[in-house]
């Protein structure tokens, strides 16, 4: 017979097996437990401990003192389900819960417990505790994302329609402003009516953003460039008391990036900072060419290291309180009354930056001020257009023929009398198929295709300017739109020297694209004499 192993021969193995055990456990974030019932000793293992901020050394558990950890709310559950399983009335319990730890942290568990006969007595409880509170974070990702995806959804659905409503608002409101007398009660009326108008305009805008259903156009943008047109624009409507102040850094700050969402960007920060600031103050619009290092890009979240442009807006305000700062950038939250915010803005902010893959780091003192820093990554180089080719845009005279392309009528008859006003001989259709009549009769004529992207005869702008162009190649394209897929926005890319209007637009704001679309290409300069 082979000697029997000695008695401590399975110390080893035994060690590996709760070696291996503690670090399933720690990987699962879930620890055990065992309560024996005879003696009332509670034993913890080491993911239990952990679970809670304690160590076997510090701290010997005890029923009365583990109960301690469970929330006030939460006690009377699990000291019901534990005089149920002792008096043999449960075999266990499965329940979520909360707990303190001993360093303060707030958790969501899910505890379980198990009953253990003897001679059908209950002798024993063993039961497992395990954290989910990342998985409720992830559960409420989760839920925010459907909101958003609903959200977009229904921007979607009436972007087109809203967006073609407020054009026509916007551009009577601005004829009655130019009709009546600079001061008079009906030119303040028609003010209120186009500031209103913006006002719904930008709201529709900032649905579509949170949606995920407004297409980027990205292009060369120097933050100096954006941040200089703005200051010198906010500066007229900030209130008298309130001093922007423009700091640049001293040479061009390059990204990639959608112009239109980036001023957006800014106009929320300067709301919110002008509302933080009722009796005046400094509102700063800074610039800055950044580099981040490992080290820096641990002290905010999302950071990352690498060259970055940088746009700072900071104001000397309330600030932020402290319990509000960890809400800012949830959609609908806000602090303000219900006519003064939607709390939409601060998401609004931080989703456009993330569409451009930066970041958002926020510094906020109460009583101190607020400072957001926009980071987005830097493009080291652009191609800027010629001196000159706007002032030429607008040098041109209005004396050019426009096929003018819109399913909706009063838009269509809108931007009909814009451009007559500014000179033009415009000729216009209601959709594709009639365009194509027009065509048909004056295409000798026509100097620009100016076209709504979504028509209802099947013949999108897109298509119709492809066909027109493989009669014309050398015909200029204008397409306008209230809302744009991101099919439309690629064929629109896919196209050379298409000009592009977003709806709603302003008198002002048709007759410049259209002279921009006018415009002669610039000389080359190697053609030049």
């Amino acid at each position: 017979m082979p000697p029997l192993p000695a008695r401590n021969s399975t110390t080893p193995s035994l060690a590996r097996h709760a070696r291996l055990l503690d670090a399933v456990q720690a990987a699962a974030l879930t620890g055990g437990w065992e309560l024996d019932l005879t003696t009332g000793t509670l034993h913890w293992t080491e993911a239990t401990h952990r679970l809670h901020d304690t160590t076997p050394a510090d701290y010997a558990p005890t029923v009365d003192t583990a109960m301690a950890f469970y929330t006030e709310e939460c006690r009377p559950r699990i000291l019901a389900a534990l005089a149920q399983a002792t008096g043999g009335e449960a075999t266990g319990w499965d329940l979520d819960l909360e707990i303190e730890t001993a360093s303060g942290r707030r958790l969501s568990v899910r505890t379980v417990g198990s009953v253990q006969l003897e001679d059908g007595k209950p002798a024993r409880i063993t039961g497992a505790i395990q954290e989910l509170s990342a998985r409720r974070h992830l559960e409420a990702q989760l839920r925010q994302a459907q909101k958003m995806e609903a959200v977009g959804q229904l921007a979607g659905g009436i972007a087109h329609d809203l967006n073609n409503i407020l054009t026509v608002i916007q551009g009577h409101a601005a004829f009655l402003e130019d009709d009546v007398d600079a001061g008079s009660e009906p030119a303040a009326s028609a003010l209120q009516i186009r500031q209103a108008a913006t006002r719904a305009a930008t709201l529709v805008r900032q649905l579509l953003v949170f949606g995920d259903r407004h297409v980027p156009r990205p292009r060369a943008v120097d933050l100096n460039v954006l941040a200089a047109a703005m200051a010198e624009m906010l500066q007229r409507i900030m209130a008298e008391d309130i001093q922007v102040q423009l700091v640049l850094a001293p040479g061009p700050v390059f990204t990639t990036a959608d112009a239109s969402l980036l001023e957006q960007a800014v106009l929320n920060l300067a709301a919110n900072a002008r509302d933080a600031m009722p009796g005046g103050g400094r509102l700063l619009i800074e610039t800055a060419g950044v580099t981040i290092d490992d080290a820096s890009a641990h002290d905010a979240p999302d950071a990352r290291a690498g060259a970055f442009a940088c746009l700072s807006v900071g104001d000397t305000g309330d600030g932020i309180s402290r319990e509000a700062l960890p809400h800012i950038f949830e959609p609908f939250f806000t602090t303000k009354s219900a006519s003064h915010g939607t709390g939409l803005g601060l998401a609004n902010v931080r989703d456009i930056v993330r569409q451009h893959d930066g970041w958002v780091d926020v510094r906020s003192e109460p009583g101190g001020g607020t400072t957001f820093r926009l980071y987005f990554p830097r493009a080291m180089a652009a191609v800027t257009p010629p001196a000159g080719a706007s002032e030429a845009a607008n040098a041109l005279p209005p004396t050019a023929t426009i096929l003018l392309v819109e399913d909706e009528a009063p838009v269509r008859a809108l931007a009909r009398t814009i451009l007559e006003r500014a000179g033009y001989r415009v000729l216009e259709a209601r959709a594709g198929a009639g365009a194509l009549v027009a065509w048909e009769g004056h295409a000798g004529d026509v100097d620009l295709l100016l076209t709504d992207v979504m028509m209802p005869d099947g013949v999108s702008g897109v298509d119709l300017a492809q066909r027109l162009r493989g009669v014309r190649p050398d015909l200029k394209v204008l397409c306008m739109s209230g809302y744009q897929t991101g099919n439309v926005a690629t064929e629109l890319d896919r196209m050379a020297n298409v000009g592009f209007l977003a709806k709603p637009f302003t008198p002002e704001e048709l007759t410049a694209a259209v002279a921009r679309s006018l415009a002669p290409p610039p000389a080359d300069p190697a053609e030049r004499p």
